[in-house]
């Protein structure tokens, strides 16, 4: 019986019919993995950061952390996406989520002087001072041209007690950042 419908299915198909079935089984075949390719993922999360745009700019909140969430799901070492999440999170008032998404950026990014000092933010604002101090030491030493890393690292050392160091990354603060 299958032996039948083989060789029924054999003498209906032609030439063109045999070559459309395994165009059809190999696209079957391939599309799994190209719907997870990297350059899919890649694509799908920068359609989600569009999104993101205009949900910000409509300020709808909820969709835009839903958004980047969806992207960071796609592309997680997105660090544009990952900080602005963690921003978006600051902005809505989450600092426990704000600081697991800057200590996210800061292990998958270490490169990233922006997520040490957002993490050190979060960390002065849960009251450490030495903790913070040493995520500025990295921040400055990845962009010693930032201006704000040596004005928060200042206040952190002036509140220590440390006030020769304060005052010299108070003076390189302004140095690079008059106003």
């Amino acid at each position: 019986s299958m032996r039948r419908f083989f060789r029924s299915l054999h003498d209906r198909l032609k030439l063109g019919g045999w070559v459309a079935l395994c165009l059809v089984a190999s696209a079957a075949l391939w599309l799994p993995q190209l719907l997870s390719s990297r350059f899919v993922a890649e694509r799908r999360a920068a359609l989600r950061l569009e999104q993101v745009q205009r949900h910000l700019g409509s300020r709808e909140w909820d969709q835009a952390r839903a958004e980047l969430r969806a992207a960071l799901r796609l592309q997680p070492d997105n660090p544009g996406a990952r900080r602005q999440l963690a921003e978006l999170e600051l902005q809505l008032g989450n600092w426990e989520l704000a600081f697991l998404e800057f200590q996210s950026l800061t292990e998958t990014h270490p490169g990233d002087a922006d997520g040490w000092i957002g993490l050190a933010k979060q960390m002065v604002r849960s009251g450490l001072l030495e903790a913070p101090e040493a995520a500025l030491d990295r921040a400055i030493a990845i962009a010693p041209k930032g201006a704000e890393a040596h004005w928060q690292r200042g206040e952190i050392r002036f509140r220590l007690g440390r006030y020769y160091g304060a005052h010299l990354d108070a003076q390189a603060a302004v140095d690079l950042a008059p106003s």
